[in-house]
């Protein structure tokens, strides 16, 4: 990691010394740019911090958060339970509760009459310092979430969540992204076109409880988990995607490359699940 006496100072490291007057084909190796070592870090402790191999769950009752809007999780309640859905039960994802910022909300999950596709939607509900970093970035505070799993660990998502929200995943999520004014019950015919096409020869795993979507969401995260760290956690193109200067890109990628050979992080493994009702 930068020292902090020479931050943005990060020389390659190779085999056998190098003597420039030595060897006419030597060159010294370019310094990174102080901003994209900071940036680097940032991006790198955040996605460290956030993605772990497994989640702490927490069973609630919705009805107690007073930061977001109750009208909203009633009003697309409705709209899936008109489609034959049925309500098994509130979340809030316990281990992000402390890190910074606290988006203040809990996801309302349903299951259709199949019992094989969980519709999943939220409000995050930040301080309004970073309600206002969320508009001026174009992050949608609500969204709505379709996802089937399959028995050979594939998921097939239909989401109102742009592109630049989600991280670089393995091929076994298939996420299909939808205009954030599509309607419910459109979404739920587009999700149901994409599996009778493409997961025609899968069988569909059963949701029988909220449990069961807990777990499939922790076989999620951990399959991502491996897959970022296999990566060294993004690519350039999440990279533009969260706004990283154009020019600054290629300095950003290759020192959390470095940084994540460096100081590979720590597996979590604490307990998925937890009923506070």
């Amino acid at each position: 990691m930068p020292t902090n006496d020479n931050p943005g100072s990060f020389p390659h490291v190779v085999d056998e010394p190098i003597n420039p007057y030595e060897s006419p084909r030597a060159e010294l190796a370019k310094p990174i740019d102080p901003r994209a070592a900071k940036i680097a870090e940032m991006i790198l402790r955040k996605l460290q911090e956030i993605n772990r191999p497994r989640q702490e769950y927490c069973i609630v009752d919705g009805r107690d958060n007073r930061y977001v809007s109750q009208r909203f999780y009633e009003r697309v309640q409705a709209e899936f339970e008109r489609l034959g859905f049925t309500f098994l039960g509130d979340v809030e994802i316990e281990s992000l509760k402390n890190m910074t910022p606290n988006m203040r909300t809990f996801l309302r999950i349903m299951t259709d009459r199949n019992r094989t596709t969980a519709a999943a939607f939220y409000h995050v509900a930040p301080n309004i310092f970073f309600q206002i970093l969320m508009v001026l970035f174009r992050f949608p505070r609500k969204l709505i979430e379709l996802e089937s799993y399959t028995d050979g660990g594939c998921t097939y998502s239909t989401t109102k969540a742009p592109r630049k929200m989600i991280l670089p995943h393995p091929d076994i999520f298939v996420a299909d992204h939808v205009s954030p004014k599509m309607s419910v019950s459109e979404m739920y015919e587009r999700h149901l076109n994409t599996l009778s096409k493409r997961a025609r020869n899968d069988i569909l795993q059963r949701i029988q409880g909220i449990r069961d979507v807990i777990d499939f969401q922790n076989l999620q995260h951990q399959a991502t988990y491996d897959h970022l760290k296999k990566i060294g956690w993004v690519t350039k193109e999440y990279l533009l995607h969260q706004k990283v200067p154009k020019h600054l890109i290629d300095d950003v990628y290759d020192e959390i490359q470095r940084l994540a050979r460096e100081s590979p992080p720590s597996d979590d493994n604490r307990p998925t699940t937890e009923n506070n009702s």
